[in-house]
């Protein structure tokens, strides 16, 4: 009859899910929901007394998403049932928001590089990233690389330091990844980008395991640069993973456990293969899951990443001068629920990252200093310091959901929750022979002196939060949210005395151990953030909804934005090579942070106020588009300031191939104990971020599965020139001798395109099941070329400085095509085990196409300028054994 039933049974039940189904009865309204179901398959049933069964198989729930099912029950006996397969929604009509969901059918069976989840977030639409092999710095939808928030299963495991990402986890421990960013709900805090949260595998009650090696065969690595005396080069790639889970305990305990290991030494575009060095990986991961009671479960989660990265010699920087990063990075997660009745449910989550890690010359020298020429750009005498870097992170976050239907009107999704985060960060730094050089074409130029330094800084927060996911009538959601974060940012007290961990030998930081006392209230904001949010289906079915949303984000605190003021940084001094006396005495900068940095006490956060429309549609059984435009406005830019430096502007002759263009330069007329690099809002930087993106989303049906999308964005915003190797937009570190916007020549031609920007970007991905058990899977992604400018180097009173002489956008690199293929084979053996081999295709074409250049005119001359520094890695062939039972 069309009519509400009431009192209806609705049980889910999957493998993904431990214990018996998960069980709940519709209310008065007919309503049902189920909360904090694990991403997987679903089979629901629902029954009731006089009505016959119903049966959904093959429902599938993802993270971070809600689907909505709706049943007729028919007057019958209960014992008939009716199945219903393959037709699980894919528009999820309770949130105003975009979120792209990479499942395990997808991680499986597309080509990737192997080298954690960074290739796979940046399918997702507007998510840009630098184009070299194992890049972590996300630009996502417009913002700072440094404003994103990475998490494993909800808890965040970003680096206290700089706001990135530290851990790379392996591919292998991977169940689901997700990227949200637009209309992300109020329990979501510490980003003005976006949120990439990884779900990791669970057991299961069958035992299962994989054995899975993986080879870049050298001799199929093709030559796209083919002019180079060295193209890029493999001297080996090898990667093994062990992987076991199964039940401790049925339906009570399960277990989970990975091994993967690497090891590879490759050389780039331009350097001998001779001088290349290797670098090798251990990434152990165990997780239990258990089940007390049908009301209480929970999760632990422990990974490690011991590494020591290969030395990467490049055309500027020699293997000589490298440094190398090594050590390792605990991750802790853990999740605790419990359900109250049928609509309520208590979760406590909590864990972090915890890093320990060497910064070290390749050399393993710490006594001989580092030589550089600015001249020309290169690096000629060993590394310039040495460091040791301890981090650790950890977040507690309690909540509380509840689903109610008498609260006014419709039926409500209530979550509130409170979050507490304490981080801290420390860095002893060592200056061979507390000295670096700086020679100008050969001739010797500066010298910097600086003692032994330890830099640090400690973040306490505390947040809460309140959503409400409003169902007014069949046809209207509102979602409403807001958050308050108490945000307090100082330095902690430190020692100058530890251990410098090298590749073969170890080093004392410093030569006598100093305590510097600590510095309290150097940063408190107090914010408010409201999310609002409005769905409306726009037919019966909600098959299509009309979406929009608000919300204000603000931004991540890292300790590299006020770490430089701890009073164990000690002064810096930079003197002039003086040919009379043969030394270096000339003063040209003395910078002590004591003085000549400060933090403005009256600080505010930076901010992002967000706009959304867009319509998502189901267009076909397990097929979804969806259409959106957003619009990002960022405010209070947390940038640098010379408060107390004196510039006065001249005009520098800029000569490039014949042609003399005047410039106006600022040059500093004060003396540089007078400047005060002061860390503040600027009101004069301004920000402007545009994009329209399609997606269309295949699960994985009929032996296919599909997603593509394409993306027309503008993002304008202040930023720096180089694209030499990091053109990503990144403004954490913030201090007296570093730091965008610290002077007036950091601003000249610095507002335009984005260094990230690619104004129209395609990406597809597609895998097909074909007959003889073979699995084809292709990755394709087109971006247009990204804007460039021409720097200079100016000697000025305060040194040398590089200033963009053309903005960006004068010059754009060539545009990116990428494809890549991925064949399986599956071989089957008698109880259920199988042997899968696999071929991974990557730049099928061998392309060359230019990624960063050389873009200093001073330092490559006429000719040299936007000189190839990088390029697309060339054709490549990974083969892979998986043998699994």
């Amino acid at each position: 009859t069309g009519g509400v039933l009431a009192g209806v049974t609705v049980e889910a039940s999957s493998p993904a899910r431990i214990g018996a189904a998960a069980v709940e009865v519709t209310d008065a309204q007919g309503l049902y929901g189920f909360e904090n179901l694990p991403p997987g398959e679903y089979t629901v049933v629902y029954s009731l007394q006089g009505f016959t069964s119903v049966r959904r198989q093959g429902l599938r729930v993802e993270v971070g998403r809600t689907i909505q099912v709706d049943v007729e029950l028919k007057v019958g006996n209960v014992e008939q049932s009716i199945t219903v397969t393959g037709e699980s929604p894919v528009v999820d009509a309770l949130h105003a928001g975009v979120t792209s969901n990479f499942n395990k059918d997808w991680l499986q069976s597309v080509p990737t590089s192997r080298q954690s989840y960074f290739d796979v977030v940046t399918y997702a639409p507007s998510v840009k990233i630098n184009q070299v092999p194992n890049d972590s710095r996300f630009v996502i939808f417009g913002s700072s690389s440094d404003q994103n928030s990475f998490q494993y299963e909800g808890v965040e495991i970003s680096a206290v330091s700089n706001g990135g990402v530290w851990d790379f986890p392996s591919p292998d421990m991977m169940q689901e990844v997700e990227v949200k960013a637009v209309g992300v709900s109020a329990e979501y805090a510490n980003f003005q980008g976006g949120v990439v949260n990884i779900v990791l595998k669970s057991g299961g009650n069958q035992f299962h395991g994989i054995e899975s090696l993986y080879w870049i065969p050298p001799k199929w690595v093709g030559n796209n640069t083919p002019s180079e005396q060295f193209p890029y080069h493999i001297d080996y790639s090898y990667q093994a993973t062990g992987e076991l889970g199964g039940p401790i305990v049925k339906d009570r305990i399960w277990f989970y456990a990975a091994a993967p290991w690497g090891k590879s030494q490759s050389s780039g575009v331009g350097v001998d293969p001779a001088f290349a060095r290797g670098g090798h990986s251990t990434k152990p991961f165990a997780k239990t899951t258990f089940r007390v009671s049908q009301h209480d479960a929970g999760d632990f989660t422990w990974d490690d990443n011991i590494f020591c990265c290969a030395a990467t010699a490049s055309r500027l920087q020699p293997i000589e001068t490298q440094t190398i990063e090594h050590g390792h990075n605990p991750v802790l997660a853990g999740h605790y629920t419990h359900t109250f009745g049928s609509a309520t449910l208590f979760e406590l989550k909590g864990g972090g990252i915890y890093i320990r890690d060497n910064f070290t010359p390749f050399t393993d020298d710490f006594t001989t200093p580092g030589r550089s020429d600015s001249g020309t750009g290169f690096s000629l005498v060993n590394a310039m310091n040495a460091s040791r870097q301890a981090h650790n992170r950890t977040t507690i976050d309690a909540s509380l959901a509840r689903s109610a239907s008498d609260v006014i009107k419709g039926s409500h999704d209530f979550k509130g929750g409170i979050q507490d985060v304490y981080a801290t960060q420390q860095t002893n730094t060592l200056t061979f022979q507390n000295v670096s050089y700086s020679d100008l074409r050969g001739a010797k130029d500066q010298a910097t002196f600086k003692d032994p330094a330890v830099t640090g800084g400690r973040i306490r927060q505390i947040g809460a939060y309140l959503q409400d996911n409003w169902t007014v009538n069949g046809r209207l959601t509102l979602n409403l949210g807001v958050r308050y974060d108490h945000t307090a940012g100082d330095i902690q007290s430190m020692s100058s005395l530890t251990t410098l961990v090298g590749i073969d030998k170890t080093f004392p930081s410093a030569s006598s151990d100093v305590t510097y006392p600590g510095i309290p209230d150097l940063i408190k904001f107090n914010n408010v953030s409201p999310r609002l949010g409005m769905t409306v289906r726009l037919d019966r079915s909600g098959q299509t909804v009309f979406k929009t949303n608000y919300a204000r984000l603000y931004g991540k605190l890292a300790t590299s934005m006020f770490s430089s003021k701890a009073l164990g940084n000690t002064p810096s001094d930079t003197e002039r090579y003086n040919p009379i006396t043969g030394k270096y005495d000339i003063p040209v900068s003395i910078v002590n942070n004591q003085t000549n940095f400060a933090i403005d006490p009256s600080l505010r956060n930076q901010y992002t106020d967000q706009f959304f429309v867009g319509i998502e549609r189901q267009i076909m059984a397990d097929t979804g588009l969806d259409a959106s435009f957003v619009i990002k406005k960022e405010g209070d830019f947390i940038r640098l300031t010379d408060a107390g430096g004196t510039y006065a502007p001249v005009v520098f002759n800029d000569v490039f191939r014949g042609v003399t263009t005047p410039l106006t330069v600022y040059n500093r007329i004060s003396p540089s104990s007078a400047s005060l690099f002061e860390v503040v809002n600027r009101g004069d930087f301004s920000q402007d971020f545009k994009a329209f993106f399609v997606q269309v989303n295949k699960r994985f049906s009929n032996a296919w599965q599909s997603q593509a999308s394409y993306t027309w964005q503008i993002s304008q915003a202040y930023a720096t020139g180089t694209v030499t190797g990091s053109t990503q937009q990144d403004f954490a570190s913030l201090s007296s001798t570093a730091g965008f916007g610290r002077t007036p020549n950091d601003l000249i031609n610095a507002y335009g395109p984005t260094p990230t920007n690619s104004t129209n970007s395609v990406k597809l991905s597609t895998t097909y099941r074909a007959p003889l058990d073979l699995l084809i899977g292709a990755r394709y992604s087109y971006e247009s070329g990204r804007p460039f400018g021409r720097l200079i180097t100016a000697r000025l009173n305060q040194g040398n400085v590089v200033i963009l002489a053309e903005p960006r956008g004068v010059y754009a690199m060539p545009a990116v095509n990428d494809l890549q293929i991925r064949i399986d084979k599956d071989f089957r053996l008698p109880n259920r085990h199988d042997v899968r081999l696999s071929l991974d295709m990557f730049n099928i074409f061998d392309t060359g196409t230019v990624l960063t250049v050389l873009n200093n005119s001073t330092q490559q001359g006429d000719a040299g300028f936007a000189q190839t520094n990088t390029v697309v890695r060339p054709r490549t062939f990974t083969i892979g054994l998986r043998y699994q039972f």
